[in-house]
């Protein structure tokens, strides 16, 4: 059953963020993904703030392609650009059934399911890691659910879940503004493929 995780306030920008032009210009930019992504998350019962901190991230790791690996040879992959053990127990994933008829290709459900499932919802995961005025990494985990501002949410999906070698924390910021001011902002979410966990 999805975790309905509410965003109490918003972010005080008056005018659209720019995002971050070195992410949005790069040729490996998947910007058809952002409102299927971004719809998917809030579908899922992710709060506005989370799913815009989220996506800033993802962005940043990935250009927002599921199937892209790690540039230079690495052993990361897919959005989160996950390493080992998580990559392979995020490959492995199939709690959710696939919403034939949504516009997510397999691999993005998969993959956005496992962030959602074994990273947001459940109390006893290992994805999150303490530090950064976190004591302990359940702390950290409720602090994301609880991010009242979007570079709040952000940060802590950089600092406490991702953990990337080099967190370009400005960039990471300016993107999840950048979704944040254009879906949520924008209009209300689809919620046209839910799942509760029966279908």
């Amino acid at each position: 059953m999805p975790n309905k995780l509410i965003s109490k306030s918003t972010s005080t920008q008056t005018t659209p963020a720019p995002g971050d032009s070195a992410t949005l210009n790069h040729p490996r930019y998947n910007a058809g993904r952002e409102q299927v992504i971004y719809d998917y998350l809030r579908g899922r019962g992710v709060g506005a703030v989370q799913a815009a901190g989220l996506m800033g991230n993802l962005a940043v790791e990935s250009w927002l392609n599921a199937n892209i690996k790690q540039v230079g040879g690495g052993p990361a992959y897919g959005l989160a650009q996950m390493e080992e053990p998580r990559r392979k127990a995020m490959m492995e994933y199939n709690e959710v059934p696939y919403l034939f008829g949504s516009k997510l290709t397999p691999e993005e459900q998969q993959q956005l399911d496992y962030i959602i499932d074994k990273g947001f919802n459940s109390q006893t995961t290992n994805e999150w890691r303490h530090g950064k005025g976190f004591n302990g990494a359940n702390a950290a985990r409720k602090a994301f659910l609880n991010a009242q501002t979007v570079r709040e949410a952000s940060d802590i999906i950089t600092n406490n879940y991702l953990r990337p070698g080099k967190p370009h924390l400005k960039r990471r910021r300016a993107m999840s503004e950048y979704y944040y001011d254009k879906y949520a902002k924008k209009k209300p979410f689809s919620d046209g493929y839910m799942w509760n966990g029966n279908n």
